[in-house]
């Protein structure tokens, strides 16, 4: 989400192009973590960013037909802890990992701390663009 509405992020034409194919349904069934939002949130806030941009920003994104939430529940936060613990992911990427996991074992991500997790499937951002699998399993 920063990589699509930041301009100096590394990752913004990428995104730019990744979510024009979510909304051209190419690519579907797309869930994003609650703890996605929080972080884009909290990362906004540090900005200073105006609370209506925030909220009209997470509200763009929610309307996008073919992403849906993972709302996060007390099984995902102790899935977290555990990452946390057996793999030193910070707290947001703990939550993320957790959230993937717990819905189907995939996550749509550049992260190298990532491709160490046993249980989940990464797939590289730059696969959904090149249209090679670009998935990581261990």
């Amino acid at each position: 989400m920063i990589g699509l509405v930041s301009k100096t992020d590394r990752f913004h034409e990428l995104s730019i192009k990744i979510f024009d194919k979510i909304k051209k349904n190419y690519i579907k069934n797309v869930y994003i973590p609650s703890s996605a939002y929080l972080e884009y949130e909290l990362l906004l806030k540090s900005r200073n960013i105006d609370e209506l941009e925030i909220i009209r920003d997470i509200v763009h994104f929610k309307n996008i037909k073919n992403i849906k939430e993972i709302p996060i529940d007390s099984s995902i936060i102790i899935l977290a802890s555990q990452l946390r613990d057996v793999y030193n992911l910070t707290y947001f990427d703990s939550l993320h990992c957790g959230s993937a996991i717990h819905k189907d074992g995939s996550i749509i991500s550049s992260d190298k701390d990532f491709k160490k997790i046993s249980n989940l499937v990464v797939i590289e951002p730059e696969s959904l663009i090149n249209g090679d699998d670009g998935i990581y399993s261990k």
